[in-house]
């Protein structure tokens, strides 16, 4: 499979666990197997696919946004135009719903920091969006290759889809 087609499949699987999970149709994991949505996981409204993709130069999305105690650094927004580019074409509700039930399970953690952090420095320490891309591709499959996904909401996913997720939930500016 291409690379391009790697993409396409992860963004339409990033995009329907998104619509899952602001519909509510998701169960929400946990080590000790998954509960109900509502069990902790925000009620984000159902998205919708007719706003804005993660392309458009209006990256608002309604109700979604970092938690208001979470100070963002600066420098990380120099990220933005990379992942706006990565996840072009996908609705940036889905996205960024999938990236804020991370992010909502480390709710005044330093440790959102540091798990972001490396994958920032590696976002802005690349040229092209091409190289960034190729980085996240290789990420993605490793993951995959070792047998090593992460659950969020029962479904598995690459911790780098996962963190890139949550960094488009916290570079995107609420509406």
């Amino acid at each position: 499979m291409s690379a391009f087609n790697r993409r396409r499949m992860m963004l339409m699987t990033l995009t329907g666990l998104g619509a899952a999970l602001t519909l509510g149709a998701c169960g929400e994991s946990d080590d000790e197997g998954s509960g109900p949505q509502d069990a902790g996981t925000p009620d984000m409204g159902a998205p919708d696919m007719d706003a804005p993709d993660m392309g458009a130069s209006d990256m608002s999305t309604p109700d979604i946004g970092p938690p208001p105690e979470v100070e963002i650094p600066e420098a990380w927004y120099g990220a933005r135009d990379t992942l706006t580019a990565w996840f072009e074409g996908a609705p940036a509700a889905a996205i960024t719903a999938v990236g804020a039930l991370w992010l909502s399970q480390r709710a005044g953690s330093e440790a959102i920091f540091d798990d972001l952090s490396p994958l920032v420095d590696e976002i802005l320490a690349t040229e092209t969006h091409e190289s960034a891309f190729a980085l996240f591709e290789q990420r993605i499959a490793e993951a995959f290759d070792r047998l090593r996904p992460t659950s969020l909401a029962g479904w598995q996913l690459a911790l780098t889809e996962i963190q890139l997720c949550a960094l488009a939930a916290l570079l995107v500016e609420p509406a």
